[in-house]
């Protein structure tokens, strides 16, 4: 029986598809920038630069502004969201803030106080240099 990974096992562990998490009762008080995806369920007060997927699950909470390629909603946001492919907002969602998104899923139930613009990911380059330059509080690989 072998002990080594195979290539793809390798490139699972390694790409950006690996999962941080901030748990349920955690508070983070800065920016995060991100390589891969997270999963959110504490409190985050800052601004989220994610490469990859963020989740907020219905626990959590996140004042400031988020920047992701990718977004599944079920908790609360207060601030804009800059998501360069596709934004989900589950019926648990409250989202007070603008979105600007290449494409938008919302479900029966969720709340969103804001203007949506569904314009892909070309607008989300000013908003890149003006998250970036306050990222500098805290950084998670």
């Amino acid at each position: 029986m072998a002990v080594f990974k195979t290539q793809k096992e390798k490139m699972t562990m390694d790409g950006p598809d690996k999962l941080n998490r901030i748990v349920d009762g955690a508070q983070i008080n800065g920016n995060l920038t991100l390589v891969t995806s997270i999963r959110i369920d504490g409190v985050v007060e800052g601004n989220i630069n994610c490469a990859a997927k963020l989740v907020l699950g219905e626990s959590g909470k996140i004042v400031g502004n988020v920047l992701s390629q990718n977004a599944e909603i079920e908790g609360n946001i207060e601030g804009e969201l800059f998501i360069q492919e596709r934004l989900v907002l589950k019926s648990t969602a409250r989202i007070t803030g603008n979105i600007n998104a290449q494409s938008v899923v919302i479900e029966e139930g969720a709340i969103f106080d804001g203007v949506c613009k569904m314009k892909g990911s070309q607008n989300s380059g000013a908003f890149t240099a003006k998250i970036s330059d306050s990222a500098s509080e805290g950084v998670v690989y």
